[in-house]
Formats: structure tokens, C-alpha cells, sequence
């Protein structure tokens, strides 16, 4: 197993290099970040509405010049057939209709969280509520499909 996400505080204290570490993270980053080198709580959170598309797409942060992560869920996400299949990784498939809901639910809150502007992405304590209400919502249908 392989670790994909950490904690750069932690990098950065064990590699002196700040640099190094996060030449190839950028894509995960707000770009007030990239520029500042900045952290707040806006582009931490920024960072987590990355981290939920790529849980459930699958997919690298980008996808050319001109096309992020973020426009690319964008772009398919109102979309019906084969381009908003797309938005779900291959391996969870195949989904149960209230598994679908789930996985387009974490997207929708990995789009609020990476607004572009950093007033209009939701606050942490915004996203975790948001996520809770998706895992009891997935819960409560579970106990009701067993219930039947």
C-alpha cells in the first residue's frame, strides 16, 4: 500500500525543503496557496474538496493544460450516460442506486469546497456536517433496505 495523502507540516520538518515537497502536490493546492505559500483555512479546505473528487473519481487533480479536476467534475456532473459515468472510479462499480446518490453527493461538496472564490467554499466545520449527513442518510437507507 502506498500512502497518497500526508501531512506537509510533517514533511516539511523531516525534509527541510519545502520545495521538494510540494513540486509535484500542486494540483492539490488552492491557488492563493501556490502563490503565497499562505495556508488558511480556505485553502486547506480547498485541499479536502480535491481529496473527495479524487476518492471517488479516481483521477489525477488534472487533465491537460486547460482542464483542472474541479472543471473537469464540472463539466460532467449535470450530464446523464457514459460522460457522468465517468465521474466514478471503476473500481466501485458496479453502485446501487443509493450508492450512485452517495458518490455524486461527495462530489457536489468537493465542489463547494473548491470554489473559486475562497468566500463562496463552505468552512470546515460546513463540509464535515455536510459529510455526516451523507454517511446517516447512506445509514438510514441501508437499515431501511433491510427492514423490506
Amino acid at each position: 500500500m502506498n500512502v497518497h495523502l500526508g501531512d506537509f507540516g510533517l514533511a516539511k520538518s523531516m525534509t527541510g525543503n519545502h520545495d521538494s515537497m510540494t513540486s509535484n502536490s500542486n494540483m492539490w493546492f488552492a491557488g492563493s496557496y501556490v502563490t503565497s505559500l499562505q495556508a488558511t483555512d480556505k485553502s486547506d479546505i480547498y485541499s479536502l474538496g480535491m481529496v473527495l473528487l479524487k476518492l471517488v473519481t479516481g483521477r489525477k487533480g488534472t487533465f491537460g493544460e486547460k482542464m483542472d479536476m474541479v472543471r473537469w467534475v464540472e463539466s460532467r456532473i449535470e450530464m446523464q450516460g457514459p460522460e457522468r459515468e465517468e465521474l466514478v472510479d471503476r473500481p466501485l462499480k458496479p453502485l446501487l442506486p443509493q450508492e450512485e446518490n452517495v458518490a455524486f453527493q461527495v462530489h457536489e461538496i468537493g465542489l463547494r469546497c473548491t470554489r473559486s472564490a475562497p468566500a463562496e467554499r463552505l468552512s470546515s466545520r460546513q463540509a464535515c456536517d455536510l459529510l455526516m449527513r451523507v454517511l446517516k442518510d447512506r445509514e438510514l437507507n441501508a437499515e431501511k433496505k433491510s427492514l423490506d
